[in-house]
């Protein structure tokens, strides 16, 4: 039971961290494309041997790579 319990705060901490990502590219003024933040969520889905289960970790890491992408660039 208490490891079902430590799931869910790592999950959390993986959205804290993307969502920190995330808003400071909207503070350099970058946009986020949806359409690429899924293409890559569905990549790592797909890297993964495309295993159910994983769909919201996917899109939070997804948004963290998208959101790196568009910063590098400038």
């Amino acid at each position: 039971m208490a490891a079902a319990a430590v799931l869910p705060r790592a999950k959390q901490a993986r959205a804290k961290q993307s969502t920190a990502k995330i808003t400071h590219a909207k503070k350099q003024g970058v946009c986020i494309d949806l359409q690429e933040v899924a293409r890559v969520a569905y990549e790592l889905y797909d890297k993964r041997g495309r295993r159910e289960g994983y769909d919201q970790q996917d899109w939070f890491e997804a948004e963290r790579i998208v959101a790196q992408r568009k910063l590098r660039q400038g």
